[in-house]
């Protein structure tokens, strides 16, 4: 009879069972399966491999670029321009549409290879022991009750339980976020309620063997292992649009009913209120909606994410999904991890305590050592730099993190290892149970003196007296108690602290274990992971801005709150929660505590994801690292995901829509900084376009709803849009950050695109255009002399539209407050726009100056124009400098109401 998988257990707790019986829960054997066995359960179970879901070609992605109801306009209004012959408008709208879709399919092809990474870490062959014989088969044709072979080097290739362990070591880091080498033990037996990091008689997929050798029965394969089910997640996980993308794609569809509806209005009042011709009025109508849509909006909003991606990558932070550069602007919360991120992810020593007399004495690493080195400092900083297994040679190190942080300590107190001439006799070396480390060393002149290093409370029980530097004296239980209550303040601040003692050794002969109880304690020192040169300042700057730091950390919630209250972060016992707390928590009452909390402690991968959902249930747009493999799912859950360049695995990397190339925190204030910019940016561009085009379809509206005759033709309409649309409109993404970009509170999600200050801006400045343009039209007479009133508004309208581009630079305060060439690509193309806009009209008249006699008006004959004299061109450059004046009046009479009312709030109160 056929097993199922379910009879073969694979779903068992292998870290809470012996190794026997795993594999007799497995119907395997110390010498593996038979292939006929293997082959069935290959059947069974599949192969093992990372399963990647149904991907969409890259056809579908790019005609679902055109499915947006703007753009099907944007395609009619190309269309209905090459049929005009208004062939470089055409041109211009098919390539805005191109490009922007070229953009959204590279983006949505590229976003996620997170598969694809995870697959490259897995092992392409194993070596199995198959009828008691060692056999190396591909990695894919394993299966549960497989026993494979391990040894220093190896990519483990699938989860299994580990039944031989010998002095074995596994790198996690990339699956567990644990940086440190983990000792593997096979006879261990754990609750099942152990922490995955915890779990060490286990090997899992994708990890890799650093020392030792070993065999493990495999248990789960494929999609099974931890591995894969990172894998199922990233896959499930749908990333959800940014808040942008939601609130442009509404705005479009408004506008987009909008501009039909104001080309079906003009229609029916031309036809019925003035009795034109129908085809003439479509015509009309056609142009006007082709006016009123902002065909630059796409690439200008392409261009300023893109702009900013450019900016963040000169300083450190790459941007992988361009709609993730707004969202930076949205930013509420930024969870972000404590190793590395906040701190330097490089222990270093803080302080030392040493003996003067009979009192224990304290310096910090800034202070200077005695002019003579007692000898008890001598000998702890000795002892310091031989009782020790890590390495320092140049830039690069090798070691434990602690004794590296030992070792850094000692070089920089000149007590170089190499420099000190002494050979290593033993060693005991530390293991959890003595909590110590022993060596024996031995200089040119006989001398033989032992060091040791270990946890204070060990050491101080093992130390008969102490050196104070001139003498030996016994340490009697008052001087115990007073030196562990200076140690446990030192640990209160989250240093790691290590006592040093030392017993010179007379005679030829010795026992180790004898002399570990005749020590002479010389001092102590305290480490810690420092927080990073600037990240105090950054998290300053988030307070100022309105956004909201969390820590998350897999460290101690001590650890944390130490480090937390260096660097800014509100910290005492209630804005804590533990892993162990959310274990117990569901996402709906996590969703109710968060906005109190502020640390998150001995969290793992998964609660993070739990984090993120909690942040989105209350509305906020929140920024989450990480830089392991487990990290992926909450990085691709994020509003935005920022991996770690330096420490990062290849899968966050993938996963994430942001990498920070330097590791810092003071980068993501940067980056959210330059994603307000890009916002304002895009903010100040639909200001500019929606002003001019309400006054292009305004003044064709009111000269018909006036019994006037149009006072624009199509191409000179389609024209308009071409000047005003084309560079000065593009040129206002690279716009400068404003002042006090970082002291405003965040935007809010959820507020609409277009705000009420922005209509009340369009309105004004666009009716004013308005009036202004019509008042020309009146002024130069449309009924004597139709040719040069028509001109008359087509040169003010864009001449007054240039203008209003300097306008929107500032929405709050003078144009003359800011350099008019601190962004010089809007002036330069201001000026080009500007000669481009007087040779359509004046065009025909310089070609005859310079000696084309023969000549004829092609120009003004294609645009309908006739050149203009001086005095209309100072009307007209009159009417553009008005543009300014007036948003000047506005501003005036702005600042004077909200100075009125700051002193009326602050006298009331």
């Amino acid at each position: 009879m056929t097993e199922t998988p379910t009879q073969i257990l694979i779903d068992k707790p292998y870290h809470s069972v012996n190794k026997y019986q795993a594999l007799e829960f497995l119907r395997s054997s110390p010498k593996g399966l038979t292939e006929e066995e293997a082959q069935r359960r290959l059947e069974i179970f599949g192969h093992n491999q990372l399963e990647e879901g149904e991907k969409t070609s890259i056809w579908q992605i790019f005609l679902e670029q055109f499915k947006d109801l703007l753009v099907i306009i944007l395609l009619f209004a190309a269309i209905y321009s090459a049929f005009e012959g208004s062939y470089n408008e055409a041109l211009l709208i098919a390539v805005i549409l191109v490009l922007n879709a070229i953009v959204g399919v590279y983006q949505e092809w590229k976003a996620d290879r997170a598969i694809e990474a995870l697959r490259a870490m897995t092992a392409p062959v194993s070596r199995v022991l198959r009828d008691g014989v060692v056999k190396e088969i591909p990695s894919e044709l394993l299966v549960p009750g497989d026993v494979v072979l391990l040894e220093a080097g190896d990519r483990i290739p699938a989860d299994g339980r580990l039944i031989e362990a010998f002095n074995l070591r596994t790198e996690e880091g990339a699956l567990t976020g644990e940086s440190t080498e983990v000792n593997k033990s096979s006879e261990m037996v754990f609750p099942q309620r152990t922490a995955l990091p915890d779990r060490t008689n286990l090997v899992f997929m994708g990890t890799h063997v650093t020392f030792g050798r070993g065999k493990a029965v495999i248990f789960a394969t494929g999609m099974q292992t931890e591995m894969g089910k990172i894998a199922e997640a990233v896959q499930t996980i749908e990333e959800e649009p940014t808040p942008f993308q939601v609130r442009f794609e509404k705005f479009g569809k408004q506008l987009g009913y909008l501009i039909l509806g104001i080309a079906a209005i003009v229609v029916i009042a031309g036809v019925t209120l003035q009795g034109e011709d129908l085809l003439f009025m479509i015509e009309i109508g056609v142009s006007m909606a082709v006016a009123a849509i902002p065909e630059g909006l796409p690439i200008v909003i392409t261009l300023a994410l893109a702009l900013g991606v450019q900016r963040m990558a000169r300083r450190n932070a790459i941007v992988k999904k361009l709609p993730t550069v707004e969202s930076l602007g949205s930013a509420t919360v930024i969870c972000s991890d404590k190793t590395g991120t906040l701190t330097m992810h490089r222990m270093t020593v803080t302080d030392v305590v040493y003996f003067q007399d009979r009192n224990p004495k304290q310096l910090s690493r800034n202070d200077n050592f005695p002019n003579e080195i007692p000898l008890n400092l001598k000998r702890m900083y000795e002892g310091a730099a031989l009782c020790i297994n890590a390495s320092i040679n140049g830039e690069e190190e090798h070691g434990d993190p602690t004794e590296l942080a030992i070792l850094r300590e000692a070089i920089h107190r000149g007590f170089d290892p190499n420099k000190i001439v002494a050979t290593r006799l033993d060693e005991i070396p530390f293991d959890s149970e003595r909590k110590r480390m022993t060596v024996v060393m031995e200089y040119p002149d006989g001398k033989r003196i032992a060091y040791m290093k270990g946890a204070p409370e060990v050491l101080l029980d093992l130390c008969h007296a102490f050196d104070n530097g001139k003498e030996i004296l016994p340490i009697n239980d008052d001087l115990r108690e007073r030196l562990m209550t200076q140690v446990e303040a030192m640990a209160s601040k989250a240093l790691r602290v290590l006592a040093f003692a030392y017993h010179e050794l007379k005679e030829e002969a010795y026992n180790v274990y004898e002399f570990e109880k005749k020590m002479v304690l010389a001092g102590f020192m305290g480490m810690i992971d420092p927080p990073k040169p600037g990240v105090k300042e950054a998290i300053q700057a988030c307070n100022t801005a309105g956004i909201k730091v969390k820590m998350v950390t897999g460290d101690h919630a001590k650890t944390a709150i130490a480090i937390a209250r260096q660097i800014g972060i509100p910290a005492d016992d209630d804005s804590v929660i533990t892993g162990h707390d959310l274990d117990e928590m569901s996402v709906e009452e996590l969703t109710e505590k968060i906005e109190h909390v502020s640390i998150f402690a001995r969290i793992s991968p998964i609660h993070k994801l739990n984090i993120v959902r909690a942040l989105k249930n209350r509305g906020e747009v929140g920024a989450m690292t990480g830089d392991g493999v487990n990290d992926a799912p909450a990085l691709k859950g994020a509003d935005i995901g920022i991996a770690m360049g330096i420490t990062g695995t290849d899968v966050s990397k993938e996963t994430a829509s942001i990498v920070l190339a330097d590791d810092n925190f003071a980068t993501i204030v940067m980056a959210i900084e330059e994603g307000r910019t890009v916002f304002e940016n895009i903010n100040k561009f639909i200001r500019y376009m929606f002003s001019s085009n309400f006054a292009e379809v305004m003044v064709v509206f009111l000269a018909i709803l006036f019994g006037w005759p149009p006072p624009l033709v199509a191409v000179q309409i389609l024209w308009i849009n071409l000047i005003t649309d084309g560079a000065p409109a593009l040129a206002m993404s690279a716009e400068p950050p404003e002042e006090d970009v970082m002291q405003r509170p965040p935007r809010d999600p959820q507020a609409p695109l277009m705000s009420l200050d922005m209509m009340l801006y369009i309105l004004r400045i666009g009716m004013f255009i308005t009036i202004v343009t019509l008042g020309l039209y009146y002024y130069t007479g449309y009924e004597e002399n139709y040719l040069k009133a028509s001109t008359m508004v087509f040169a003010s309208l864009s001449i007054m539209q240039l203008f209003n581009a300097f306008n929107v630079r500032h929405l709050k305060t003078s144009v003359l407050n800011k350099s008019i060439f601190a962004n010089r690509s809007l002036v330069i193309a201001t000026i080009g726009a500007l000669f481009a806009q007087i040779f359509v009209i004046q065009g025909d008249r310089w070609i005859r100056w310079i000696g084309n006699s023969g000549h004829t008006n092609t120009i003004g004959a294609t645009f309908h124009t006739v050149p203009l004299d001086l005095k209309e061109w100072g009307l007209v450059f009159l009417a553009g400098i008005s543009t300014i004046l007036i948003e000047e009046l506005a501003k005036l009479i702005k600042s004077i109401v909200e100075h009125q009312q700051r002193r009326k709030d602050t006298s009331s109160v």
